[in-house]
């Protein structure tokens, strides 16, 4: 009977106490259509699948008795993946290795010839396929299954026809309601669950640097309600920690509203909590919007939506295909999310076709006035291996300079990896977006998400754009062009940006490392706070800022009320939160009732009156707690709370609180003037 190992090998992430993983979803579909659909169900005895990366050594005893290997492979597990399909073949030149997954070309000869230990590349959809390959593994007969590569015995490459999609998903079953996970659940019972979840396949997009919709064509096919209510229902009943939905366009179908509805349904009938992830809809706005709004308003689950745009520039939406959809979908969303109290975040990406560092700039700048204060996601361009991206001729067109990035740096620089290294394509240039240009996009990027949506100018960047129409990539572009002698914390933060940038440019990861802030890797938008709080130049950098600011405006001709500038700047220090807390903030004008307002959407004047404020710490921090939790505390909870005292000359009620970045109770995101 022949022995088959399943591969799906995903990193781990967590600690050793509390370790998260995900289940092995993709080999799980292949094993669960096997299993019912197989001419003779007994004829093969499936292994319990590898579904993290573990030592080579140890993965091959795990899989010693497999006759037939199948591995999963995309960006985080491919040459993971190949180093241990190398290794099976060794031991045992007989033994049959399958890949399949997004990873996998389309045009397969020069991957078969590179990897010889690799007998047969799967590409589409592959639970029809990998049972006919299982059938015909004794004989090694691939004629006529379709959506295969392979070398024949004389060295020719041979790649048969692709497979139609499968309209039908009934006829797949269901890993979950099959039982095949909870061998796996039951061997590890220390281990934070994670799924991906399918309520459908397809994607009517073909944006160029995806290769979803590239990879599944335009239809989208449902699976029936029945199956995903019964899934929904496993997921809450096994307490299943995360869940990521899987499609292309959650949203798009008008029975998406329902299954929201039914997975909140699950989690409260069972008493359980999750944490979700979804790729939104791209235009169908008003369904997009109630799903979204049934997902934030459960109890049960962490849930923060998302308004994408990639780019808000009509010639790169055109570049990468993408002017089909609608940026009125994104406004309307944002505006309504902010009318309702729901915090959402956009994702922005460097480096598109098409994009300059101006419409880049311009763009982020726009995203903000239209609300955007929560929070920015700004990727690099990546080109993934079979989207149209990473056509030839579609890179000579617009001029794509790459480089390959490892997914995630070394425990410290220089240290050997445990695992094979995982590399992503990454674009560093453009015929529009030249080498330096993209340096400072890439660092107006972390400068934005540090000053901005980071919340450590928050409050002052919305006062001069509110009321003096400062545009915010101004206010950005004078931390990054601060002068070194009137401001030399504000241009040290610059060019460690920006020469972060240019190692990026290099190949190497864009995290810096601090032996002596707890010996960790830090984002360039986070690494500046850590290091200002450590070094105790907090106060020093406000008062830089304060300056910085009041000479941009005098730059302008803009009439700043100093004053007005100062007390913005100093609500800033005194409810950000860091291990020296401020007890009292006096006031002289209302910039509480102006910043609630401005992030809710409603952006008005600032009332002049004076007022006292009792600032609460959310916690008491050492420098050492407070860099361990600073990372994984939300954008939005980045500010103490705080309590209006009752005053001789104010007539406020005494006892009032508010959360100036909870906005998930009355207030969200904000307007501002561009």
């Amino acid at each position: 009977m022949p022995q088959v190992g399943l591969v799906q090998a995903n990193p781990r992430s967590g600690d050793r106490t509390h370790p998260q993983a995900y289940l092995p979803y993709s080999v799980a579909m292949l094993q669960a259509y096997a299993m019912e659909r197989a001419s003779r169900p007994d004829q093969f005895r499936f292994l319990m699948p590898l579904a993290w990366r573990v030592p080579l050594d140890r993965a091959s005893r795990q899989l010693r008795d497999a006759d037939i290997v199948a591995f999963s492979v995309y960006v985080w597990n491919y040459h993971y993946s190949l180093e241990l399909a190398r290794l099976l073949k060794q031991e045992r030149p007989d033994r049959l290795i399958v890949f399949g997954g997004p990873h996998v070309p389309r045009r397969a000869e020069q991957f078969l010839r590179d990897h010889p230990f690799v007998d047969l590349a799967c590409q589409g959809e592959g639970e029809k396929v990998f049972l006919q390959v299982l059938e015909r593994a004794e004989t090694r007969e691939w004629d006529g299954i379709p959506s295969i590569s392979y070398l024949s015995g004389q060295g020719s490459f041979v790649q048969n026809a692709a497979a139609p999609r499968e309209v039908d998903l009934s006829v797949l079953p269901s890993p979950y309601l099959a039982g095949l996970f909870e061998p796996l659940m039951a061997a590890h019972p220390h281990v934070r669950w994670e799924t991906a979840w399918e309520t459908n396949r397809g994607c009517p997009f073909s944006c160029t640097f995806c290769d979803w919709g590239s990879a599944t064509g335009s239809k989208v096919y449902r699976f029936d309600m029945e199956r995903l209510r019964a899934e929904a229902d496993w997921i809450a009943r096994n307490r299943i920690h995360h869940v990521f939905i899987a499609d292309a366009n959650f949203g798009i179908l008008p029975r998406d509203v329902e299954v929201a509805q039914m997975l909140v349904d699950a989690l409260e009938r069972h008493k359980a909590m999750l944490t979700l992830c979804i790729q939104n809809t791209k235009n169908a706005t008003e369904r997009s919007y109630q799903v979204q709004r049934i997902l934030a308003g459960s109890g049960r689950l962490f849930f923060e939506p998302t308004v994408s745009l990639q780019s808000i520039d009509r010639p790169t939406l055109i570049a990468i295909k993408r002017d089909n959809i609608s940026l009125n979908s994104f406004r309307e969303i944002q505006s309504r999310s902010l009318r309702d109290g729901m915090t959402t975040y956009t994702d922005v990406i460097i480096g598109l076709p098409g994009e300059t560092y101006e419409s880049f700039a311009n763009g982020v700048s726009e995203m903000i006035r239209l609300g955007q204060h929560n929070k920015l996601n700004i990727y690099n361009c990546q080109v993934l291996p079979n989207a149209e991206m990473a056509e030839a001729e579609y890179r000579r067109r617009y001029g794509l300079e790459c480089v390959y990035l490892p997914l995630n740096p070394p425990p410290k620089p220089g240290a050997s990896r445990q695992f094979a290294e995982e590399l992503i394509e990454t674009v560093v240039a453009t015929a529009a977006m030249p080498r330096e240009q993209w340096v400072r996009a890439r660092a107006f990027a972390w400068m934005t998400q540090l000053l901005h949506t980071g919340r450590l100018l928050q409050i002052p960047f919305l006062v001069l754009a509110e009321t003096y129409g400062l545009s915010y990539r101004r206010m950005v572009e004078a931390f990054l062009d601060a002068d070194a002698d009137a401001y030399p914390l504000s241009a040290r933060i610059a060019r460690l940006m920006e020469e972060t940038a240019r190692r990026v440019q290099e190949g190497v990861p864009g995290f810096i490392y601090s032996d002596d802030l707890l010996g960790w890797w830090w984002g360039p938008e986070l690494y500046p706070l850590a290091r200002l709080v450590a070094d105790e130049q907090l106060d020093d950098f406000y008062d830089e800022a304060l300056g910085l600011l009041a000479a941009l405006c005098r730059a302008h001709g803009l009439p700043l009320d100093a004053a007005l500038l100062g007390e913005a700047v100093k609500c800033n220090r005194a409810l950000l939160v860091t291990p020296r807390g401020v007890d009292r903030l006096e006031l002289n004008w209302d910039l509480p009732a102006f910043y609630e307002a401005a992030l809710g959407g409603r952006p008005g004047g600032i009332v002049r009156r004076q007022m006292r404020y009792c600032v609460t710490p959310k916690a008491a921090f050492t420098l050492d707690g407070w860099l361990r939790a600073i990372p994984n505390i939300a954008l939005r909870d980045r500010f103490h709370s705080f309590t209006e005292e009752a005053t001789d000359y104010e007539t406020g009620i005494a006892g009032l609180h508010r959360n100036w970045i909870a906005p998930g109770t009355s207030h969200a995101g904000s307007a501002a003037g561009y």
